[in-house]
């Protein structure tokens, strides 16, 4: 049992490490750009606290820890399953499984919980705050449905599994039961603010074609969607969050796939989970009805974000700074909050970004950067030489890279040799 003054000394820790106090921005957006023929994708996670994420690696082989999916019954994998995708993700374990004393065993073991991650196979998970989630199915043993995970090792458990969105969409529908277990019911109340059990979330996924799936919670029932829009942010449901855009645009006279044409462009301006979502959900639209310019008349332009001045850059950097550029657009500034006010005048309540992802699904590259600095750092999983082995997932700290995110140029003269060859 767990003693209530355990939960009282973690529960600002576990809050923060989940992001879940009282206003939590999160965002998604993926695009399939013609441009590059690069699927990418964009995604920022809001909340008005710090946290201490971790960033894990698992290769093919490793045993991935499982969680209970009823009390004293494990997964119908077993207590871990091989991973037979290289993966990385952020991750949320082990502190947020600090709400149990020191000697269970679960803080021995090192479960992956993972909340944002891209696999070798080109397949992106996201787990987004959903206060409308107020609970979760529990583990059926006379579902047809004959094979069980945890809700809070389904991130985890699908990177090291599937390669295709589709082939997720038909386990969720018809093999794999997503399910919510008592014995984690202190985390759970934990992250809803003592309002429930089960974790107030929903989870989108992406994969190398561009296919865009979410699961989602609707009175403690999954519900497997196709995401036609390819953006997703918070409350409401994704259903009412389409509904939201298509309204929005017929009441500018406005096509639900209407495209910018040289008129006035009526984005909704706040910050709030819907207004996020359409706006995202306009500039994805804009963005996938042009390229960047990279010649003017008969001159090229060497500083357009379509232009690739070097092998240093990423090979589908055009097509990730669109992706970028359409998940800005509701980037959290100083003095707002998600629901489109000014920020509380409380230190704690003020919101900020503390990190930020980008996934080369085309080229299965993972990209990430902490609040306080704007250099993202690459991973590679088509490249990455890790160890291999039952035992090969490692775990590291998230912290910000020791290099400035400016480069000093004072003593240098001029910014470098032309890249122009007629100068």
């Amino acid at each position: 049992m767990l003693d209530t003054r355990q939960i009282s000394a973690v529960a600002g820790l576990v809050l923060l490490c989940y992001g879940i106090v009282t206003t939590t921005a999160c965002t998604d957006a993926v695009i399939k750009d013609q441009c590059s023929n690069a699927v990418v994708s964009s995604r920022t996670l809001s909340f008005a606290a710090e946290l201490s994420p971790r960033v894990t690696a698992a290769s093919p082989g490793a045993a991935l820890r499982l969680l209970e999916v009823a009390d004293n019954t494990t997964s119908t994998f077993g207590t871990n399953v091989a991973v037979k995708h290289r993966f990385i993700c952020i991750s949320h374990a082990p502190t947020v499984l600090e709400v149990y004393p020191a000697s269970d065993p679960i803080r021995q073991q090192n479960h992956a919980i993972c909340i944002d991650g891209l696999n070798a196979a080109g397949l992106s998970i996201a787990v987004l705050y959903q206060e409308n989630t107020t609970s979760m199915p529990f583990y059926d043993r006379t579902s047809s449905k004959t094979s069980a995970v945890n809700f809070l090792d389904l991130p985890a458990f699908l990177l090291a599994r599937y390669a295709t969105a589709a082939a997720v969409e038909k386990d969720l529908k018809q093999n794999l039961q997503v399910v919510w277990a008592p014995r984690y019911n202190a985390v759970g109340r934990l992250v809803a603010h003592g309002a429930q059990d089960a974790p107030p979330f929903h989870i989108t996924v992406h994969d190398s074609t561009g296919a865009s799936l979410v699961l989602q919670f609707r009175h403690g029932v999954p519900e497997v969607l196709h995401n036609p829009l390819g953006v997703f942010a918070n409350a409401p449901f994704l259903q009412e969050q389409l509904q939201h855009h298509k309204d929005w645009m017929q009441q500018h006279n406005l096509t639900s796939d209407a495209k910018p044409n040289g008129k006035l462009w009526p984005l909704p301006g706040d910050y709030s989970s819907p207004s996020r979502f359409t706006r995202m959900a306009m500039v994805r639209a804009a963005a996938l009805a042009t390229c960047w310019p990279t010649v003017a008349g008969n001159e090229s332009q060497l500083l357009s974000p379509g232009t690739l001045p070097g092998r240093q850059y990423p090979q589908h950097s055009p097509a990730l700074l669109a992706v970028l550029g359409i998940t800005q657009t509701v980037y959290l500034p100083r003095g707002m909050d998600d629901d489109g006010q000014a920020a509380s005048t409380k230190a704690s309540d003020r919101e900020v970004t503390p990190y930020s992802t980008l996934r080369d699904h085309t080229s299965k590259v993972f990209f990430y950067r902490t609040g306080n600095n704007i250099m993202y750092r690459a991973v590679s999983l088509a490249s990455a030489a890790w160890p291999q082995g039952k035992d090969a997932i490692s775990s590291k700290p998230l912290v910000p890279p020791q290099q400035s995110w400016a480069m000093d140029v004072t003593n240098t003269r001029y910014e470098g040799p032309s890249l122009h060859p007629d100068r």
